[in-house]
């Protein structure tokens, strides 16, 4: 069976609401431990600190019949995967699927801070252009 990871984004001040599931866990975002929005980010690559030390372990290849088969179609750490199908272990499946999850996430909540700074300046250029209100 496969896991089935969900997350809800909440705001109540904006009265939004979002939720985050996996609807094609072929997808290759869902597929990697590596994910697209994981690692150090641009203000700390800047800084001269862009080593990832805490860069994730790929995922696991189950060692017994029970696992789930998926079709992947990523390249991974353990080598070239593309058009094969591996067995992971459940747990594998998890961080997987999680590592997909925590990008939607991520893209999400940038777009978010980007609308909101394009508001910010918009209101501000507002501001400028006619003081008196």
């Amino acid at each position: 069976m496969l896991p089935k990871v969900e997350a809800q984004y909440t705001n109540e001040n904006e009265n939004t609401a979002k939720v985050f599931k996996i609807t094609d866990a072929t997808l290759s975002r869902y597929s990697t431990t590596d994910g697209k929005t994981t690692g150090p980010s641009e203000y700390v690559i800047k800084a001269g600190q862009g080593e990832d030390v805490d860069r994730p372990s790929g995922p696991k290849l189950a060692a017994y019949a029970d696992s789930v088969t998926l079709k992947s179609g990523h390249e991974s750490s353990i080598g070239n995967t593309t058009g094969t199908t591996e067995q992971y272990t459940f747990l594998s499946q998890v961080r997987m699927q999680l590592t997909g999850i925590q990008d939607d996430i991520n893209e999400f909540l940038t777009e978010k801070m980007l609308e909101s700074r394009g508001n910010k300046v918009v209101k501000q250029d507002v501001i400028q252009e006619n003081p008196s209100e």
